[in-house]
């Protein structure tokens, strides 16, 4: 006689991988959007100061 494994453990194995893999891709997600926010706040200033820059030189010339 063949020993049957219970299916509920490949049930909740499989909600368990589930729910993990789904926590993780949101948390990787949640980073990606906040260190992509940051990148932008950061680069957003200096930008401003290079297109300043740019136009004194183009419309102020001493």
């Amino acid at each position: 006689m063949r020993a049957r494994r219970p299916r509920h453990d490949g049930i909740v194995l499989v909600l368990f991988l589930v729910l993990f893999l789904r926590s993780g891709f949101v948390l990787l997600l949640f980073l990606l959007i906040v260190l992509l926010l940051r990148r932008l706040s950061q680069d957003a200033p200096q930008h401003e100061q290079e297109k300043e820059k740019e136009y004194e030189k183009e419309y102020d010339p001493e």
